[in-house]
């Protein structure tokens, strides 16, 4: 099973959510193009994922 088919179902089945698919993309396994395939939404914008450090 390719991470896209395992990502794919853990969404599909709400075992994870859309940012958590993010995050496995910002790791690289996933592309950007992935994420919306399997979401159904755009990729946010690199801005939309900078997390502040306190």
């Amino acid at each position: 099973m390719t991470d896209f088919e395992k990502w794919n179902l853990y969404f599909q089945k709400k075992w994870c959510t859309a940012d958590m698919v993010c995050q496995v993309v910002e790791l690289g396994r996933l592309s950007p193009e992935e994420y919306e395939t399997i979401t159904g939404d755009p990729y946010p914008d690199s801005e939309d994922n900078i997390k502040t450090k306190k």
